[in-house]
């Protein structure tokens, strides 16, 4: 958790996350997998607010 500077909460989720990723990447064979750079909430909060402001945002950035 320390070296990853992850929440405690979020450590125990690693092992079986990286279990659905393998299994994942086996029934496609295929070696590689896109993940996305934010969670699915952050990702909506970006869609509503480029909805909202009718500005696309280009990539993923900090709203302020």
């Amino acid at each position: 958790m320390s070296i990853l500077k992850m929440n405690p909460d979020r450590a125990d989720v690693i092992v079986p996350a990286s279990e659905i990723y393998i299994h994942v990447l086996k029934a496609m064979k295929s070696d590689q997998i896109l993940v996305p750079s934010v969670g699915l909430k952050d990702g909506l909060v970006y869609e509503l607010y480029e909805r909202s402001a009718l500005k696309k945002l280009d990539k993923i950035e900090y709203l302020g």
